[in-house]
């Protein structure tokens, strides 16, 4: 059997089984992970690494660099990694506002290889928030606990 429900969370619409509360992305948003960057044969990769599962890729969202991620400076690619980073950790709607500070914040300082864990990154986010004049209170509920 399953149920029609507004995630709790985000506010999207889910169809899912009887007893959920919340969509399947701000349920993989709980869960904890690392993202690693390196440099490997001078291209930059970030991958995400979960207890139980292969790393993968970080989706490279674009919006400012087609030709990829990068980090160390505030220019698009560290932009692009910074979107991708917290639609990964925090959602869409979280990143496409904030995006820019985080770069400026966090990705510019980054060096050659890094890591940084989806709870560091939102908590990146709960500041944010508390320091942003225009925050409605459904956005710090969307920032997962």
């Amino acid at each position: 059997m399953s149920i029609t429900f507004h995630c709790e969370r985000c506010g999207d619409t889910v169809t899912s089984g009887f007893g959920a509360t919340h969509c399947p992305t701000c349920e993989a948003r709980k869960a904890e992970a690392v993202y690693f960057g390196e440099r490997c044969r001078g291209r930059a990769l970030v991958t995400v690494h979960q207890e139980g599962k292969q790393a993968v890729p970080l989706r490279h969202i674009v919006r400012h660099s087609p030709t990829g991620m990068e980090w160390g400076y505030s220019g698009s690619g560290p932009a692009d990694l910074a979107l991708s980073l917290l639609t990964d950790a925090c959602g869409g709607r979280i990143a496409n506002e904030w995006h820019q500070a985080f770069k400026w914040d966090v990705i510019a300082g980054l060096g050659e290889s890094w890591t940084l864990k989806r709870s560091e990154i939102q908590e990146w986010a709960r500041r944010y928030a508390t320091q942003t004049p225009v925050i409605r209170e459904s956005e710090l509920r969307r920032i997962a606990v």
